[in-house]
C-alpha cells in the first residue's frame, strides 16, 4: 500500500488542504498543536470511518460539513475513497461515501465503505462490526499515547490487547463458549434424565397390558366361534323362510288375481247394460229398421245437397265479387269527386288572387332591378356627400368650407399674438429684474429708473392690447364654431331625408317584383288546375255507369244466399241422422265383443280359484317360521354386541400397548441422548478446554519469544551500549535491568522510555505482519512523536533503524528539527489565524547530510 495524496475540507483546523504524499520516508514537521496528527485522523477516518473517533472532534468548529479525500495506491490499483461529515441541528453524522478502484466509482453507506477497505487491505472480515481497528492501530498508525498506554496498563488489560492484536483471543473465546458449552450440555444431560425416569415402571405397565389383551384376544375366538355357529342357522332359517315367503307371495298375487277378474267381470256387465240402454235410447220407435240400408239411403240422399250446395256457393262467390267490386268503384268515385271539388275550388282561389292584384305586371323584373341598384348608389354618395347630388346640401358644404377657412385664420392670429404677448412678458420680467441695477446686462448702456418704468408701461400697454385682441378672436371661433354646428345638423337632416325617400323607392320597387313573381306563378298554377279538370270529369262519368251494370247483377243474385242456408240445414240433419245409425251398429258391435270377453274372464277366473287350493295352511307356516328366525336373530345379536364390546376393550388396550411402548422408546431415546450428552460435556471438560489453554499457552509463548527477540534487536539499536538489559515475560511486559539491578519503566529517563515504547511498537509490527501474511500494509508505517526525550547521539540512532525497517513508506510525525536530515521528503504544517496548512519543504539526500 503506498499513499499518494489527501485531501482534507473544514477538518479540526483545515479549511480547505490537498496534500500529495512523496514516496520513501517522509516527515511532518510542525510546532504542537500546528495540526500533524490531524492529518494522521484524516487518513485513518477515511480509511475505517469514526470507529472511536468523535465526529465533533474531526469536524471544524462552526462548520456544518466536511470531507476527506484519500487516494492510494494497493496491488497496481489507484484507488480513492472519500467520505463526509454533515451536521444536522446538534447532532454530526457520516453521510454516503463512494470508492473508486481505476475510476470505477461505488456509492456506499459509512459501513459497506468501511467493510469493502478491510477487504482489500486484507484484514479480517470481523473487524467491520467494531470500534477500534488493532491491526492497523498497531502495525501502521499508533498514536504515542496509545503505545505507552498499553505498556503501563494492568496485566489483563494488556493481555486482553494483545490476545486482540495477534487473534489470541479466540483461544480464550473458544474456552469460553467451550464451558459454556459443557454447563449447557450437563443441564440438558439432567433434563433428559428426569425425562427417562419410571422407565422400569413403564416396562411392568407394558407387561400386564400385553398379560390382559391375550386374554381378551382368546375370550374372543370362543364368542366368533359361537356367533359363526348361529350364522349358519341363520342362513339355513332364511332360506326355508324365503321358500314359505314366496308361496306366500304366490297365494296372495292369485287372490288378487281372482279378486280383480271377478271385478272385471262386473264391470262387464255393467258396461253391456249401459250399451243396450243407448241403443234403445237412438234407435227409439225404430227399434226394428234394418240400420245398413238406411244408412246407404242416406248417403246417397248427402252427395246430392252437396253437388247443389257446391253450386250455389259458387253463385254466392259471385255475388260477393260483384260487391267487392261495387264497393272500389263507390270509393273511386267518391275519391274523384273530391278530387274534382277540390280542383275545382283552387281555381275559383287562385282568380281570386289574380284580382287582388292591383296593377300591371308588364314589366320586366331585370330592368326594376336596375333601378333599385342606381338608388342604391345614390344613397352611398348621399352617405359619402359628394358635389352635385343635390343644390342644398352642396349651398351647406360650401359655407361649411368658408367657415373652416376663417377658424383656421383665427387660430393663427391667436397664435402670432401670443408669441408677441410670451415675449412682452419676457421683456416685463427682464426690467422688473433691472430694479437698482443701472447698467443693462445687454447692451452694456447705463438706464435710468424712469426710463425702466416708462418701458414697463409701454410693455404693459401693449400686453393689455393683446389680451382684448386674444378675447375677441376666440368669441368669433366660438360663434363660427357654433354656426359649423348648425349647418352639419342640417346636412344630416337634409341626408337622412333623401336616404329615407330613396329607400322607400326601393322598397316600392322590391315590392313590385314580388307583386310580378307572384302573378307568374299563380298564372301558371290555374292553367295547371284548368288541365287537370275535364278528364277528371270524364273519368267520373265512366265510373258511374260501370257502377249501374254492378248493381243490376248484384240483384239477379241476390236469392242464393236463402237457397244455401235451405241445403245447409238439410245436410246437417242427414249427418246427424246417419250418425245416429252409426253410433247404434257400432254399440251393437261392441255388445257382442263384450260378451264373448266375458265367457273368457269366467273361465279364468274358475282356473285360479282351482290354484288356490294348492295353498292351504299357508299362514301358520309363514307365522312359526318367523318365530324361529326371531329368536335365531336375537341370539346372534347378543354374540355380536358381545364381540364388540370384546374387540373395543382389544382396541382400548392396544392404544395403551402403543401409547406405553411408544414412552418406553421416548424414554430409552432420552437416556441415550443424557449418557451421550454427559460424555460431551465430560470430553470437553476433562480433555477439550485444556487443551485450547494448553495451545493458547504454547502459541503466545512462540509469540512472546519472538517479540522478545524483536524487542531486544530494536532497543539496542535506539540505546547507547549495553546500560539496559531487557527480556519480555509470559504477560509480555517488558523485564528491565539497569547496572544488574531490576529497573521499573516509570524509573527510566524520558528518552530512555521512549526507546522502549518504539521498540515494543516496532516489534509489536513485525510480529503482527508475519502473523498476518494477507494485510497489504505490511509496507507503510506511521510513527507519532517517536524521538520525545532522545538526546543528540538517540537521535542518530533513528536515522539507523529507519533504514533497517525496509518499507516503501515512512510517515514521520515530529517537531525535532533533527529529523529532517534522516528522511527523503518534509511536509512543513504551519497555522496562521487558527487555519493549518502544509507546505513541501523539498527533498534531501541522506548522503549529503551525512557529509
Amino acid at each position: 500500500m503506498k499513499l499518494l495524496s489527501l485531501e482534507m475540507l473544514n477538518i479540526r483546523s483545515y479549511q480547505h488542504q490537498k496534500i500529495e504524499f512523496p514516496e520513501g520516508s517522509f516527515l511532518l514537521s510542525g510546532d504542537i498543536g500546528f495540526g500533524k496528527s490531524t492529518i494522521l485522523l484524516a487518513i485513518e477516518f477515511a480509511l475505517f470511518g469514526l470507529g472511536d473517533i468523535l465526529a465533533s472532534s474531526l469536524l471544524r468548529r462552526g462548520e456544518r460539513e466536511g470531507m476527506v479525500r484519500l487516494e492510494f495506491e494497493l496491488e497496481g490499483k489507484e484507488i480513492i475513497v472519500g467520505r463526509s461529515l454533515q451536521k444536522k441541528k446538534d447532532a454530526i453524522s457520516q453521510t454516503t461515501g463512494y470508492i473508486s478502484i481505476d475510476g470505477n466509482r461505488k456509492e456506499m453507506t459509512p459501513s459497506e465503505l468501511k467493510a469493502e477497505i478491510l477487504s482489500l487491505l486484507g484484514y479480517p472480515k470481523e473487524l467491520s462490526s467494531k470500534q477500534k481497528n488493532p491491526i492497523y492501530r498497531y502495525t501502521v498508525y499508533t498514536p504515542q499515547e496509545e503505545m505507552k498506554q498499553i505498556l503501563l496498563s494492568k496485566r489483563d488489560d494488556r493481555m486482553e490487547i494483545l490476545r486482540r492484536i495477534f487473534g489470541v483471543d479466540r483461544y480464550k473465546t473458544i474456552r469460553d463458549n467451550s464451558n459454556n458449552l459443557r454447563l449447557e450440555l450437563k443441564r440438558n444431560a439432567s433434563s433428559y434424565e428426569l425425562l427417562s425416569k419410571g422407565l422400569n415402571e413403564k416396562n411392568e405397565e407394558l407387561k400386564i397390558i400385553s398379560e390382559k389383551k391375550e386374554k381378551l384376544t382368546s375370550r374372543l375366538l370362543e364368542i366368533k366361534k359361537s356367533l359363526q355357529d348361529f350364522k349358519i342357522k341363520e342362513i339355513a332359517t332364511i332360506q326355508k323362510s324365503e321358500e314359505i315367503e314366496q308361496k306366500f307371495t304366490q297365494f296372495q298375487s292369485i287372490s288378487k288375481e281372482v279378486a280383480a277378474k271377478e271385478g272385471e267381470l262386473k264391470t262387464y256387465d255393467q258396461n253391456l247394460s249401459s250399451l243396450e240402454i243407448k241403443i234403445k235410447h237412438l234407435l227409439t220407435g225404430k227399434e226394428e229398421i234394418d240400420i245398413e240400408k238406411e244408412i246407404f239411403y242416406i248417403e246417397n240422399n248427402i252427395k246430392i245437397i252437396l253437388d247443389n250446395l257446391k253450386k250455389s256457393k259458387e253463385k254466392k262467390e259471385k255475388l260477393n265479387n260483384c260487391k267487392i267490386i261495387a264497393g272500389k268503384l263507390e270509393v273511386e268515385l267518391s275519391e274523384k269527386k273530391e278530387s274534382l271539388d277540390r280542383i275545382s275550388k283552387e281555381i275559383k282561389l287562385k282568380i281570386d288572387s289574380i284580382s287582388s292584384l292591383k296593377g300591371t305586371y308588364d314589366r320586366n323584373i331585370d330592368e326594376i332591378r336596375n333601378e333599385i341598384s342606381v338608388i342604391q348608389k345614390n344613397i352611398e354618395e348621399i352617405y359619402q356627400r359628394k358635389e352635385g347630388f343635390n343644390k342644398e346640401i352642396d349651398s351647406l358644404l360650401k359655407s361649411k368650407e368658408r367657415y373652416n377657412t376663417k377658424i383656421s385664420e383665427y387660430k393663427e392670429q391667436n397664435s402670432i399674438d401670443m408669441g408677441s404677448l410670451r415675449s412682452l412678458e419676457s421683456d416685463l420680467s427682464s426690467l422688473s429684474n433691472l430694479k437698482g441695477i443701472g447698467l443693462c446686462p445687454l447692451c452694456k448702456q447705463n438706464i435710468s429708473e424712469d426710463h425702466r418704468q416708462n418701458e414697463i408701461k409701454r410693455i404693459e400697454k401693449e400686453k393689455n392690447a393683446f389680451n382684448i385682441s386674444l378675447n375677441e378672436t376666440n368669441k368669433l371661433i366660438k360663434k363660427v364654431e357654433t354656426k359649423l354646428k348648425e349647418i352639419d345638423a342640417e346636412i344630416d337632416n337634409k341626408s337622412k331625408n333623401l336616404i329615407t325617400s330613396e329607400k322607400n323607392k326601393i322598397i316600392k320597387l322590391e315590392h313590385l317584383i314580388k307583386e310580378t313573381d307572384l302573378f307568374t306563378i299563380l298564372s301558371k298554377e290555374l292553367n295547371n288546375l284548368n288541365s287537370q279538370l275535364s278528364p277528371l270529369e270524364k273519368i267520373i262519368n265512366n265510373k258511374s255507369q260501370e257502377q249501374k251494370q254492378i248493381l243490376a247483377e248484384i240483384e239477379t243474385l241476390a236469392p242464393i244466399e236463402s237457397e244455401i242456408n235451405e241445403l245447409e240445414k238439410r245436410k246437417d240433419s242427414s249427418f246427424e241422422l246417419i250418425g245416429k245409425y252409426k253410433d247404434a251398429l257400432n254399440l251393437k258391435k261392441d255388445i257382442e265383443i263384450l260378451k264373448d270377453k266375458k265367457k273368457i274372464l269366467e273361465e279364468a277366473i274358475n282356473n285360479l280359484k282351482e290354484n288356490l287350493k294348492q295353498f292351504s295352511g299357508i299362514d301358520g307356516e309363514k307365522q312359526a317360521i318367523s318365530q324361529e328366525l326371531k329368536k335365531i336373530t336375537e341370539e346372534k345379536i347378543k354374540k355380536e354386541r358381545e364381540e364388540a364390546e370384546k374387540l373395543k376393550e382389544v382396541e382400548l388396550l392396544g392404544k395403551d400397548f402403543l401409547r406405553v411402548s411408544k414412552e418406553i422408546g421416548e424414554k430409552k431415546k432420552y437416556l441415550r441422548i443424557g449418557e451421550k450428552l454427559q460424555k460431551i460435556a465430560n470430553w470437553l471438560d476433562n480433555y477439550f478446554i485444556s487443551l485450547m489453554e494448553t495451545m493458547e499457552k504454547e502459541f503466545m509463548e512462540s509469540l512472546r519469544m519472538q517479540f522478545e527477540s524483536y524487542f531486544s534487536k530494536w532497543l539496542e539499536n535506539l540505546l547507547e551500549g549495553d546500560e539496559i538489559e531487557v527480556s519480555i515475560d509470559e504477560d509480555f511486559t517488558p523485564v528491565l535491568r539497569q547496572e544488574g539491578f531490576d529497573a521499573d519503566y516509570e524509573s527510566l529517563s524520558g528518552g530512555e522510555r521512549t526507546s522502549v515504547a518504539l521498540a515494543y511498537r516496532l516489534a509489536l509490527n513485525r510480529i503482527i505482519n508475519n502473523l498476518v501474511d494477507e494485510i497489504k500494509t505490511q509496507d507503510i508505517i506511521i510513527l507519532d512523536e517517536p524521538t520525545d526525550g532522545f538526546s543528540r547521539k538517540q537521535m542518530d540512532r533513528v536515522r539507523d533503524v529507519l533504514d533497517m525497517l525496509g518499507m516503501n513508506q515512512v510517515i514521520i510525525v515530529s517537531h525535532e528539527p533533527e529529523i529532517e536530515s534522516y528522511v527523503d521528503h518534509v511536509l512543513r504544517v504551519t497555522k496562521r489565524d487558527g487555519v493549518s496548512r502544509v507546505e513541501n519543504q523539498g527533498t534531501f539526500s541522506k548522503t549529503t547530510v551525512d557529509l
